[in-house]
């Protein structure tokens, strides 16, 4: 009897199972029915090309349509590379009389064409971009000058002359504290001839986009992001040094070159 029982048993368990088995099967068909998941892809390559010209340093949007169309004097850096160097100004310190005691004598501030056709004056500047991808970014990058040639006409050379840089200013479109690398002046920095000067520094988690290092700046009243200047630095911010006693020619113009480099911290990538 008691084996009667536990068949019966047995056998309504199963019959539970076949009669409430369907109905949840079909509430779960029922929900997957009314969703489903698709997926979104993208994958970035390397950008490798010229940024498309120099930004105004006190208003550095890299959109096309907001660039000066004119950036003052200097030299665009057409070359490929995803960590660069876009722009350096040339430094005219004009037609000076000569002496024979040390002279000292002060870059000429840039006039730029705003988009909108207006000039401004800027301080003389320097404009390094750093688009690597996030896999190929080392420990940053640092930005550092030498006066690879010292100034030299058809006559002679200024030996001992120097290059100062003061009052600069770092300016950048990015507000992300993340990315962006500290806001702040470097300091003074004086250039002797083939000696390499450090200027700006980036560790692997800031430095991405890019970046102005202006030597002097205009009044500005200042906003959220760029603090208030209330003295017009632009041309009083960059000063060449010649020693006294030093031979001055008057046949041609004496030219200097200053080689600005941008190089990268370490490498978090192998190149094959």
């Amino acid at each position: 009897m008691k084996a009667k029982k536990l068949v019966s048993s047995l056998a309504l368990l199963g019959l539970g199972v076949s009669l409430f088995a369907p109905s949840t099967l079909a509430a779960a068909g029922a929900a997957d029915a009314k969703n489903v998941t698709g997926t979104g892809t993208i994958q970035y390559q390397e950008d490798t090309t010229p940024g498309g010209g120099p930004v105004d340093p006190e208003k550095p949007e890299t959109d096309p349509d907001k660039k000066p169309t004119n950036p003052g004097d200097g030299q665009d850096n057409k070359n490929d590379g995803a960590l660069r160097v876009d722009w350096v100004s040339n430094l005219n310190f004009e037609t000076q009389n000569v002496t024979t005691g040390t002279g000292v004598y002060k870059a000429t501030k840039q006039t730029i064409t705003k988009a909108d056709g207006t000039q401004a004056d800027r301080g003389n500047f320097v404009q390094v971009t750093d688009k690597r991808s996030a896999d190929k970014r080392g420990d940053g990058w640092k930005l550092s000058a030498k006066m690879t040639k010292q100034f030299t006409n058809s006559v002679n050379e200024l030996t001992g002359a120097t290059i100062s840089y003061d009052n600069a200013f770092v300016n950048t479109e990015i507000s992300d504290a993340k990315t962006a690398i500290d806001l702040q002046s470097p300091g003074s920095k004086t250039l002797k001839y083939n000696e390499s000067v450090d200027f700006l520094a980036a560790d692997s988690k800031t430095g991405w986009g890019t970046y102005t290092l202006e030597f002097g700046r205009p009044v500005y009243a200042g906003d959220s992001v760029v603090p208030a200047n209330e003295t017009d630095t632009t041309g009083n911010s960059v000063t060449l040094t010649v020693p006294a006693g030093t031979p001055l020619s008057t046949k041609d113009a004496y030219v200097a070159e200053i080689t600005w480099t941008i190089a990268e911290i370490g490498s978090s990538s192998t190149e094959g």
